[in-house]
């Protein structure tokens, strides 16, 4: 990757952690969520698009997921298929770059699992079955948990810390 960084001008980390997000799966996800913003929200779902488009071409992968979501937010409706669709094209962006990786099943699995329970969450809230305050509860000790899950992997990773088995 750094190869192409360089033959294009683009040598510093941010360019190349840009780039890592190009690929065909990150292409085909802006693709399915630019025409569903389009064609599900009108107008405001062509603004919502352009914008999405811009963030994913000048940033990382993760601002472009956020604005989607925010726009997602401010436009969508009642309609669990709506949001749905374009939820799955901004994941996609996500796990994007997870391609480049020797072995890219396991993010892919977390993230699609971690999609999964906030999807079951959100239905279950929207349905009655479970109330605002439990699945803020809900919300908040998940990324509680992931945030220290993903504090104590950077620590063992860097080497500050051992894994389990020492």
């Amino acid at each position: 990757m750094a190869g192409l960084a360089d033959r294009i001008g683009l040598a510093d980390s941010r360019a190349e952690e840009r780039l890592a997000d190009r690929s065909r799966l990150g292409g085909a996800s802006l693709v399915v969520v630019a025409a569903a913003l389009v064609l599900l929200y009108g107008a405001p779902g062509v603004a919502a698009a352009a914008a999405v488009v811009a963030c994913w071409l000048a940033l990382p992968a993760t601002y472009a997921f956020a604005l989607g979501t925010v726009a997602l937010a401010a436009l969508a409706g009642e309609s669990v298929a709506e949001i749905a669709l374009v939820e799955v094209g901004l994941v996609g962006l996500l796990v994007a770059p997870a391609g480049l990786l020797d072995r890219p099943a396991r993010p892919v699995g977390i993230a699609v699992v971690a999609v999964a329970a906030g999807g079951a969450l959100a239905w279950a809230t929207s349905h009655g079955a479970i109330g605002l305050p439990l699945a803020g509860l809900v919300v908040l000790g998940g990324t509680a948990l992931g945030g220290y899950a993903l504090h104590r992997y950077q620590l063992v990773n860097i080497g500050l810390a051992g894994d389990a088995s020492e």
